[in-house]
């Protein structure tokens, strides 16, 4: 008792006879086929519909991320150059630090404040200004820049 025995043995290798089995041979088809044909027709309609909506959304989506993605501004973590006269004001007060002796280069500014020369460069770049717009001291705090402008063209 409770143990399970191979019973392949029993298993008949031929078909078993059943009068209808279900299956119809050409020509043969009983009358409701032609409902059974529209059937499949119209799941088939249905399913290319659900896919369709489904790529819908998934490109609707796509370009709603897209659009957000261009929407935010990610702006520099040094809360000051949030502005143009933020930006401009620190760096000219770093370029007083240099001393009159020295050129006041990127590098030098950097060594002296919280940001990587890479970083005013690229901060620079999305204020509108070209590398060879340097020292700060040439810059106007008080003009009209947005930060950012470079990628709204």
């Amino acid at each position: 008792m409770g143990h399970i025995s191979n019973v392949s043995h029993v298993v008949v290798p031929e078909r078993a006879g059943v009068s209808n089995d279900g299956r119809v041979q050409w020509g043969d088809e009983p009358q409701g086929a032609a409902l059974d044909l529209d059937k499949l027709i119209e799941f088939e309609r249905v399913r290319l519909e659900r896919a369709r909506l489904k790529l819908e959304r998934e490109q609707a989506k796509a370009v709603r991320k897209q659009q957000q993605r261009h929407a935010r501004r990610r702006m520099p973590s040094n809360v000051r150059w949030h502005t143009w006269r933020g930006f401009a004001l620190d760096l000219q007060r770093l370029e007083g630090l240099v001393g009159s002796r020295e050129r006041p280069t990127k590098e030098a500014l950097a060594m002296l404040g919280s940001d990587s020369a890479k970083t005013i460069r690229y901060t620079m770049r999305r204020y509108g200004l070209a590398p060879d717009d340097w020292p700060p001291s040439t810059w106007n705090p008080d003009e009209e820049r947005v930060y950012g402008s470079e990628w709204d063209i």
